[in-house]
């Protein structure tokens, strides 16, 4: 992976208008939220509704487990990625994604973004309102 030069980095006010809103449902969200769980280094995160709100229960900065509302996807292919919202309106970019690509293909499921590293919610900046950049990965 490489990552993009300083100078080339997106602010988020600027990738605003590729971010979907959680809450156009079904149409932007594209991951099981049917009651569907991931493992990852002991660390079992669940994604769920409540009511209309796209939910994930997963370690937060404590490292206790707690439910997140999703507030925006990115991505559409071949993953989508979820920001979640923390306490202080700050946004967090979740490290699991979900594999848009066919079940044949491999897909259809949800994936830790940095496998075979011990990563946890503490590891990732939150992104506080159009001050911080995301740090976007090219391949």
């Amino acid at each position: 992976m490489r990552q993009l030069p300083s100078a080339r980095k997106p602010t988020l006010a600027r990738i605003a208008s590729s971010v979907g809103d959680a809450t156009g449902g079904d149409s932007t969200v594209l991951g099981d939220f049917n009651h569907a769980s991931f493992d990852n280094g002991g660390v079992k995160s669940s994604f769920f509704r409540d009511g209309s709100k796209f939910m994930v229960r997963t370690d937060g900065p404590d490292g206790a487990l707690h439910d997140y509302a999703i507030g925006y996807t990115f991505g559409v292919y071949p993953l989508q990625q979820y920001l979640i919202a923390m306490p202080g309106g700050r946004l967090q970019a979740l490290g699991i994604a979900w594999d848009t690509r066919p079940r044949e293909s491999g897909g259809q499921r949800w994936f830790f973004l940095y496998p075979g590293q011990k990563i946890t919610a503490r590891d990732f900046p939150a992104l506080d309102g159009y001050r911080s950049e995301l740090e976007l990965h090219v391949c």
